[in-house]
């Protein structure tokens, strides 16, 4: 039987490593739950299937906690999508479903090449090989720009939406909204969100808040991004759909 001698003086400093200890052979009651907990290097929840978390009701000590039995994030990634060339219109499909009843949507880095550009939404239909939905949306715009003056506007039984009117040429504007029921046939879609650009006629910047219902019962799988006048930027306009799920 072989024996090892501990040097006067004591153990040096990282003299056991990894090689030295058996799997399994260190029990919770040992550890440092802010050491273990300061060394993760983990990045998302698809990394590994167990997890190290400290146990309030047992004085901290740790406990592994199987990643099926840990919360949900509140936003589920759906798409995140460049546009892919220059053109008019950047259409997303197939990013609504059963799986969730709301949805945020952001739009970054737009931008047009055409002075006043009037910049809607469409809601479409059909899932991957979607198609624009009816003449059937209601609704209003509101803000103010720099100049003190009201930026407004409504619409009733229409098939595209306003979200940033009359907006400057080659300066880059950002918006986001929510959707509300897209595809439950037996509530109405709602979409309502703000947007932020520089407005077209003066140049001052401007603000809007926008909402608008679909007042048919059809079951909306997508949308799409339109601008009146001039190409959007492909090398910069992004946008990302994120499914909201409910709390507990």
């Amino acid at each position: 039987m072989s024996k090892t001698t501990i040097p006067k003086g004591g153990i040096t400093a990282d003299a056991i490593d990894a090689t030295l200890v058996a799997d399994d052979a260190i029990s919770d009651e040992h550890l440092d739950v802010t050491a273990v907990t300061g060394q993760t290097a983990i990045t998302s929840l698809a990394d590994t299937d167990k997890f190290l978390v400290s146990d309030a009701s047992d004085s901290g000590n740790l406990k592994y906690v199987e990643k099926q039995y840990l919360p949900s994030g509140i936003y589920n990634l759906i798409a995140a999508t460049d546009l892919p060339s220059e053109g008019t219109s950047f259409t997303m499909d197939n990013v609504f479903s059963d799986t969730y009843d709301k949805y945020v949507v952001f739009g970054e880095r737009f931008r047009t090449g055409t002075n006043q550009s009037n910049i809607k939404v469409v809601l479409r239909t059909g899932g991957s090989s979607g198609s624009d939905g009816g003449n059937n949306l209601g609704g209003a715009y509101q803000g103010r720009r720099h100049s003190s003056n009201d930026v407004d506007g409504s619409i009733a039984n229409a098939g595209d939406a306003s979200i940033a009117p009359n907006v400057y040429n080659d300066t880059e504007f950002h918006f986001m909204f929510h959707v509300f029921y897209p595809t439950n046939t037996g509530v109405n879609t709602v979409f309502q969100g703000k947007s932020t650009f520089r407005e077209g006629s003066t140049s001052y910047s401007a603000f809007v808040d926008f909402g608008y219902l679909s007042i048919s019962t059809e079951d909306h799988t997508g949308f799409k991004i339109t601008s009146s006048s001039g190409n959007f930027n492909s090398t910069a306009c992004r946008l990302t759909v994120y499914g909201i799920t409910d709390g507990a």
